[in-house]
């Protein structure tokens, strides 16, 4: 028997799902919904293989995979470098020189 056919599909996340991960449904051809788990730190253009979600085999044997492209909303305040978050944050020759405590925004909000 031989193996169905694999599947694709795109998802776009908000930049923050994309950080922390979490499971967004999908709605499958003849309106079939689908849970995903979208692991945390997931990138741009990620491929995600989901074993067994494709389409079912023809000849009995095990389903194919559905690979699923991740894309990601841009935030408005925040970049991803990799692993790590970036953000411009103003600030004046004099705070730079004499040195100065400034608020900065953090994903979390706090």
């Amino acid at each position: 028997p031989q193996k169905g056919r694999d599947q694709t599909a795109q998802v776009t996340l908000d930049f923050d799902t994309a950080i922390h991960g979490d499971t967004v449904q999908l709605e499958r051809a003849g309106g079939r919904p689908l849970s995903v788990k979208i692991p945390a730190g997931v990138a741009d253009g990620q491929k995600i293989r989901l074993r067994g979600k494709g389409e079912p085999s023809m000849t009995g044997g095990e389903p194919g995979d559905l690979v699923l492209t991740v894309s990601v909303r841009k935030h408005p305040v925040f970049t991803r470098d990799g692993l790590d978050l970036r953000l411009d944050v103003p600030v004046t020759f004099h705070e730079a020189a004499l040195g100065a405590t400034i608020e900065v925004p953090t994903l979390g909000g706090e």
